[in-house]
């Protein structure tokens, strides 16, 4: 549906601020080439970057809100 379409949008946007922001405080000497090239390691579903948003999640205590297989939650 639209609605759907619109949050899947709008949850894209902010997964981006989301790895932008950790990878900014992360690397703080490198470069944007870096941050450029390394964000989409991040932003591909793979097992790595579904690992990193759950850890990024926990952080900011939204874990809580996440619906999610116990196969797929991080130690």
């Amino acid at each position: 549906s639209v609605a759907y379409k619109r949050l899947e949008f709008l949850g894209d946007k902010i997964m981006n601020l989301v790895i932008s922001q950790a990878l900014f405080t992360t690397f703080p000497t490198q470069d944007n080439g870096f941050l450029t090239q390394t964000a989409p390691r991040f932003i591909a579903n793979s097992k790595d970057s579904n690992e990193f948003m759950y850890k990024i999640a926990c952080k900011w205590k939204l874990d809580k809100y996440l619906i999610m297989n116990n196969s797929d939650r991080v130690n």
